[in-house]
């Protein structure tokens, strides 16, 4: 998720609801300390691309449509894991690939709840932030109590100037699951609305949740560590930056953010 970094005005701290507020622990997490300059150098022969096992669970889910045409299941997970491998190499020929299957799962069945999410995922990857509006409320009838579709309308929301609808949206999320999707969107909302300590709080809880890859959870330290960086931090920023590639090694977004400090 790359996104516009925009600071508005702090008064509307005042009238953020209480429900987003409270679920917010003010507990904050340990920094990482490992010296990822000497960790680079020293075995960057040793140091893989990517700590993901995305590109073989893809090799095995082809298999397994090879042998099972007909099952929408392997073809929404195919379009996702693509999505994934997008996001993790900055490589946006993967997109193809992505709407391919999740086309061939909606064709097998249109009302694919999965599919319709991934593809309103794809178009927010597009800037394509209405089709991506209008396939996540599409997505949120065939399944209105799913958490994660309403970060896909949130996203689309925020991204067409539509904040106070998003700011609903976005607390439905968190009241239906509190979990680093959410919170990371929380903090973005917070520094959207100019209040950088609470948007750090967020980040730095989204990171306590942790992902279901690394990728994930090395994005919102990067995320983290831009926060510090814009509060003049930069010890605290490095820190995050430098845990983001310990997390997932030669993460590109963390290793230009480390590059910047050294400007």
């Amino acid at each position: 998720m790359k996104k516009k970094k925009i600071i508005l005005s702090v008064i509307f701290l005042g009238i953020f609801s209480a429900g987003l507020l409270l679920l917010l622990p003010g507990t904050q997490s340990k920094e990482t300390k490992s010296n990822v300059r000497g960790f680079l150098e020293s075995r960057l022969n040793y140091v893989p691309k990517s700590n993901s096992s995305v590109d073989k669970y893809i090799s095995e889910l082809q298999y397994q449509v090879k042998d099972n045409p007909g099952n929408t299941s392997l073809y929404n997970k195919l379009g996702a894991a693509y999505l994934q491998k997008a996001r993790e190499t900055s490589d946006p020929s993967y997109y193809s690939k992505a709407e391919e299957y999740l086309h061939d799962a909606t064709e097998l069945d249109e009302n694919n709840f999965e599919a319709i999410y991934q593809l309103g995922t794809l178009a927010l990857a597009r800037h394509n932030f209405e089709k991506a509006i209008e396939l996540g409320y599409r997505a949120k009838e065939l399944n209105p109590y799913n958490s994660a579709i309403r970060g896909v309308i949130f996203d689309g929301l925020i991204e067409t100037g539509k904040y106070d609808e998003a700011e609903k949206v976005l607390q439905e999320m968190v009241d239906l699951k509190p979990d680093l999707n959410a919170y990371s969107r929380i903090s973005y909302y917070r520094e959207l609305k100019g209040d950088i300590s609470g948007a750090i709080i967020a980040m730095r809880t989204a990171i306590k949740c942790g992902g279901p890859n690394a990728e994930n959870t090395a994005w919102c330290r990067v995320q983290l560590g831009n926060l510090y960086l814009n509060s003049g931090k930069r010890d605290s920023a490095e820190s995050e930056f430098q845990a983001a590639i310990v997390e997932f090694p030669m993460f590109y977004h963390a290793l230009t953010s480390l590059g910047r400090l050294q400007l």
